[in-house]
């Protein structure tokens, strides 16, 4: 008994050091994210992986740029897939992808996918929109 009681408080301490508390989400609307926390959607679970710099392509004019991409696993049952974000060259626009034959667009600093106007989201908000 002893052994499971401990165990209990060794679990329940580190998932309040770590904020892993999952959180539900509802296609276009705004979520906060962090990294590690999961965000259940109706048809995945998505989770903050952190951010990433890389150099542009070879071809690319401007070779003085780097770009960030903020990565996020996306899973369902056994299905797992990794999306990134990034601004790129300035055009803050939806990151269009597909999961488990559905699609889908993620945004970052404006959500305006399906809006006459644009919303502001803050640096730790985004919002999932399905297109289907």
């Amino acid at each position: 008994m002893t052994i499971i009681v401990l165990a209990v408080l060794i679990g329940v301490v580190f998932l309040y050091t770590y904020r892993i508390t999952p959180s539900n989400a509802r296609y276009g609307e705004k979520v906060r994210y962090e990294m590690g926390t999961p965000i259940i959607f109706p048809d995945f679970i998505l989770v903050f992986l952190g951010t990433r710099t890389e150099k542009p392509a070879p071809d690319f004019p401007n070779q003085n740029l780097r770009f960030t991409y903020y990565d996020f696993k996306l899973s369902h049952g056994g299905e797992e897939k990794t999306i990134a974000w990034s601004s790129g060259t300035g055009v803050v626009g939806p990151n269009p992808f597909e999961f488990a034959g559905k699609g889908y667009v993620l945004e970052r600093i404006a959500a305006s996918y399906g809006r006459t106007t644009s919303e502001k989201l803050e640096d730790n908000e985004l919002m999932i929109s399905p297109t289907d």
